[in-house]
């Protein structure tokens, strides 16, 4: 669902090259973003969680009809603040969906 998805991409300042990315998918409804935030977790709780730093952090949240997607990895950082930063207060917005696995 969110391959073909519109969506937008934000950097947060003074993340690492590889870190920081806030991805925002707009599923144009509320029932759509939220089948494609559960497929999405299921995916990250299983094999899409190798495309990813093993200690990677995952947060997918739902406002309405849109997904605000972010992860990072402590061990990848340079300089975590300003990405655990980011994370904290992407997550805490919205409708979140577990990633387990």
């Amino acid at each position: 669902m969110l391959q073909s998805a519109a969506y937008s991409l934000f950097r947060v300042a003074g993340a690492d090259r590889n870190q920081g990315w806030v991805v925002i998918y707009d599923l144009g409804s509320t029932d759509a973003a939220g089948a494609a935030g559960e497929a999405f977790a299921q995916y990250l709780g299983t094999f899409g969680r190798t495309n990813f730093p093993a200690d990677a952090q995952f947060t997918i949240n739902q406002l309405g009809p849109a997904l605000v997607f972010n992860w990072w990895s402590r061990s990848r950082a340079s300089d975590a603040a300003p990405l655990e930063a980011a994370f904290q207060a992407i997550s805490a917005v919205g409708e979140r969906y577990a990633v387990r696995g």
